[in-house]
């Protein structure tokens, strides 16, 4: 069976800069789309944030950044509605904003 390298073979003939972009597109390749919620999620997000800001129970919040998801776990300290953001203070201590828009689920 032939077992062939891919494009590890090819890279000593390539410029840097083409090594260096193929690097970036790979890159980009594995990243996610930004959400795009409709009017419906959005209105479950907004309950389930008024809830836990009001009951200051600890919530996991699944968040959108630089094309991965990410999970944070805390307590929702403010709703900012002219920003479209709340701030958390997570369970290690530290303040994190966030951005409405970036928010994927929260539980």
């Amino acid at each position: 069976m032939l077992r062939d390298r891919g494009t590890m073979k090819w890279t000593s003939l390539m410029l840097p800069e083409h090594v260096e972009m193929m690097k970036k597109m790979w890159e980009e390749d594995g990243k996610l789309p930004p959400p795009s919620l409709e009017e419906q999620a959005l209105s479950e997000l907004n309950d389930a944030c008024i809830e836990a800001h009001e009951n200051q129970a600890v919530v996991r919040i699944k968040v959108y950044s630089n094309g991965e998801l990410k999970q944070l776990e805390g307590t929702i300290t403010h709703l900012i509605p002219q920003e479209q953001s709340l701030r958390m203070v997570t369970v290690t201590g530290n303040t994190k904003a966030i951005a409405i828009g970036h928010i994927y689920n929260i539980d």
